[in-house]
């Protein structure tokens, strides 16, 4: 719904969680004239992560909201290469210039503390479109009534009002309360890992076999015989891929 024409009728709705899925949530609500509340588990204290990718359909609508590239020190994806990880031999090479043409914005990349400051900053901002949301630390929601659009905190406090959104990440244990009873929804594992680190990019630079995919900031894919890949691309400024 667009700000400048506000709901008829503004909701009270609480939201369980604010990650990225919460915070937006809050910020698309308050621009649509409701009023959101979220109640978050944890204090904020050490939020930590790595890149993330913010690719154009994603950044058409942060850019709606408001989202500054600058304050959350985006760096832009201009390319993407692929190249076989034993030879540094390269596999693919692919221009991202046309994106912004083509589907309305470029490809970006952010670490995603800033991503999550900067959405954090849109949803409770005094000034901007519609009511600022409140945000609860340290309040953990342990139990929702979907019919009364109840939540209960682990301090016992009960909270109603005319909508819950659950955005409680992959592992919430809300979605069994609106799936028909015996529905299985509990994540099966693939037998495929991730791991996520960040290597500041002066430790690279004096490698002279690594300095040379240093030059373009973009998606870089090393990929081997079997089924490993290593998946790199940049973050604040390219200090940190």
């Amino acid at each position: 719904m667009s700000p400048t024409n506000a709901a008829t009728q503004s909701l009270d709705v609480l939201i369980v969680g604010a990650g990225i899925a919460g915070l937006s949530a809050a910020i698309a609500l308050r621009r649509a004239g409701h009023c959101a509340e979220v109640f978050e588990q944890s204090s904020f204290a050490d939020e930590v992560g790595a890149a993330i990718q913010l690719p154009p359909n994603a950044m058409r609508i942060l850019v709606k909201w408001g989202f500054l590239r600058e304050r959350a020190r985006l760096e832009l994806c201009g390319a993407a290469l692929t190249a076989r990880a034993d030879t540094l031999q390269p596999l693919y090479q692919g221009s991202f210039s046309h994106f912004s043409d083509t589907y309305g914005s470029s490809w970006y990349s952010s670490h995603r503390v800033d991503l999550h400051n900067e959405l954090k900053l849109l949803a409770t901002e005094e000034g901007g479109v519609g009511k600022p949301a409140k945000i609860n630390l340290a309040s953990k929601v342990v139990d929702v009534d979907p019919e009364t659009a109840t939540i209960t905190l682990a301090s016992g406090a009960k909270r109603t009002a005319d909508l819950v959104v659950a955005a409680s990440g992959i592992h919430t244990t809300f979605l069994s309360l609106v799936l028909p009873p015996g529905q299985d929804i509990t994540a099966i594992s693939t037998g495929i890992s991730a791991f996520r680190f960040l290597i500041p990019t002066s430790n690279l630079l004096p490698n002279d076999e690594i300095a040379p995919f240093m030059k373009e900031p973009g998606i870089k894919i090393f990929v081997d015989e079997g089924s490993k890949r290593l998946v790199w691309y940049p973050c604040r400024g390219c200090v940190t891929p």
